[in-house]
């Protein structure tokens, strides 16, 4: 008797398959190995671009908080504004004078506060000029707060206007 088998399905799969080679080639591997290297690259970058904005931020909103606590400071003795001018607090001669022991205060403690930051070279300054017609009697407060940050001097400017009640 003679029986003819037939191939199964899976034999057939299997017979065609071990004909033709399967896998990635050595180029398309370094292809891959480049592409995914220009991508990991440029996250590295993204990354650390975004740490050095996230710490320019952060010294900026320290600064911000440093001017504007000044300004605060000048408002509340706002009668005595004029004691504030020239203010540096790098140099201990433009201290105001024991007969504005507020204006003296706030010096001290301004002058603490901006070392207690731990930005490079801090620097406080004030300046009190007049503005606006005479007859009003306004004057104008600039508080300055410079830092070394990163490569640069960054300089933050908080300013206002006082009038008389």
């Amino acid at each position: 008797m003679n029986v003819r088998q037939t191939p199964s399905l899976f034999s057939l799969q299997r017979s065609a398959g071990s004909i033709r080679q399967g896998g990635f080639s050595l180029v398309e591997g370094m292809v891959a190995l480049i592409v995914l290297s220009i991508g990991l690259f440029g996250i590295a970058g993204m990354l650390d671009m975004a740490i050095s904005r996230n710490t320019d931020a952060s010294q900026v909103s320290v600064a911000t908080n440093m001017g504007t606590e000044m300004m605060e400071r000048i408002r509340f003795n706002h009668y005595n504004v004029a004691a504030y001018d020239l203010i540096d607090t790098t140099n201990l001669s433009t201290r105001p004078p024991a007969t504005q022991a507020m204006a003296m205060g706030d010096y001290d403690q301004w002058r603490a506060r901006l070392n207690a930051t731990n930005l490079q070279n801090i620097r406080g300054l004030v300046t009190v000029g007049t503005t606006g017609p005479i007859l009003m009697n306004q004057s104008q407060a600039v508080v300055q707060v410079s830092w070394r940050g990163g490569l640069r001097t960054q300089t933050l400017l908080v300013s206002t206007i006082f009038a008389p009640e």
